[in-house]
């Protein structure tokens, strides 16, 4: 028999962090800081499984699990920069997304 370490839906989605930058501004800010804030999530999973793996009763755990950071999706770089600049200012939206 092999186990499985499947995780549930809601340890997943508990472990999803979203950010909805609605400026080129703020999506530079949030790509500046990403790093960061992976490095932070990867440490916090690993205190969170020590700690798990000292426990006697892992059923009582009542925070949730903590896993690092596996997948980073960048979705619509071109959306915030379409927002500031809008559709006419193809150069500039160009150079936007350069600086990304």
């Amino acid at each position: 028999h092999h186990k499985h370490n499947y995780k549930t839906p809601i340890e997943v989605l508990e472990n999803i962090t979203v950010h909805s930058p609605k400026s080129t501004k703020e999506l530079l800010s949030v790509i500046s800081t990403l790093e960061d804030e992976i490095l932070i999530r990867n440490e916090e999973a690993t205190a969170s499984t020590e700690e798990d793996e000292n426990e006697y009763a892992p059923s009582m755990r009542t925070k949730s699990a903590k896993f690092p950071v596996r997948l980073l999706i960048l979705d619509s770089i071109a959306a915030p920069a379409r927002k500031d600049f809008g559709t006419e200012s193809a150069p500039q939206r160009v150079m936007a997304l350069f600086n990304i």
